[in-house]
């Protein structure tokens, strides 16, 4: 749920910096400055965690956050590395847009916030209403085009402060915020026919955390026992599609890894018929 002010709060930055700096405000130019912030925010994670980030806070291109973090000298950081090879579609802005829209938190017509999506935004860094200027002038100081290096500090605020106040796991501490998106995903807006089942999944979810459950597939299966409760039939039904897509795929990647090995341990020339025996023996 976290993802959800983050993207937003990006997006308003995003479109003010192409404002100030002079910058088209076209869809472009706010996916790029957009990539731009969710790397410092990933980053800024990493440096406060000091690379043991907790699952509460683990975000989509952890892995090349923490490679970057890790490779450089403390304090020398910019924000030219890989966080994910395809960050537009893979990261928070292609993974969440199409939800967003669907709930009247996006304009459909440009990556713009709507005015219900600015109040998710006004939480990025806390309540709406507490002063947060001095995090917001160091995130636009970062995020100029013509700046090529984080900053140190920015008046009182450094990358750890970023991530100190903006990590995903905040969103379980600011109950108010919990009930804003509450309301504005399954209650102001009810979620379209395709997504009808999500009121009913994040009740799940709740219970799951509640319990411990915190992998995907043990959750599935627990939902399909109905360890949580009943469950219609017909989210029985996709809960079960999804717990057989995730078996094969499993079964595929088992199957990739020893054919990959095989043709590896054949000096990477190994016979066709070599690899198939190794990916799937009889």
């Amino acid at each position: 749920a976290g993802y959800y002010p983050f993207v937003v709060y990006g997006l308003r930055l995003c479109d003010d910096i192409a404002a100030r700096e002079g910058l088209g405000r076209d869809d472009g130019t706010i996916r790029a400055l957009f990539e731009r912030w969710e790397r410092l925010w990933a980053l800024a994670v990493c440096v406060y965690r000091e690379g043991q980030v907790p699952n509460g806070d683990v975000m989509r291109g952890l892995r090349g956050a923490l490679r970057y973090y890790r490779g450089q000298r403390r304090g020398e950081y910019s924000l030219d590395f890989p966080l994910l090879s395809r960050q537009l579609e893979l990261g928070g802005l292609g993974a969440y847009l199409t939800s967003l829209r669907e709930h009247g938190l996006v304009a459909r017509d440009r990556l713009r916030p709507t005015p219900l999506g600015a109040q998710l935004a006004d939480w990025m860094w806390g309540a709406p209403g507490e002063r947060v200027d001095h995090i917001e002038d160091f995130v636009r100081k970062a995020l100029s085009p013509d700046q090529t290096t984080i900053p140190e500090k920015v008046g009182r605020v450094t990358i750890r402060t970023i991530g100190e106040h903006g990590g995903l796991g905040k969103t379980q501490h600011r109950q108010p915020l919990r009930d804003l998106l509450w309301a504005r995903l399954f209650e102001d807006h009810p979620p379209p026919r395709h997504l009808a089942h999500l009121p009913v999944l994040a009740k799940l979810l709740s219970e799951a955390n509640k319990d411990g459950v915190t992998d995907a597939a043990t959750f599935l299966r627990c939902v399909s026992s109905e360890r949580w409760g009943a469950v219609d039939p017909d989210l029985r039904s996709l809960v079960d599609l999804a717990i057989a897509f995730g078996d094969l795929s499993a079964i595929l990647r088992s199957g990739f890894d020893r054919a990959y090995q095989a043709i590896q341990n054949h000096g990477c020339t190994a016979p066709l018929a070599v690899a198939a025996e190794a990916a799937f023996p009889l």
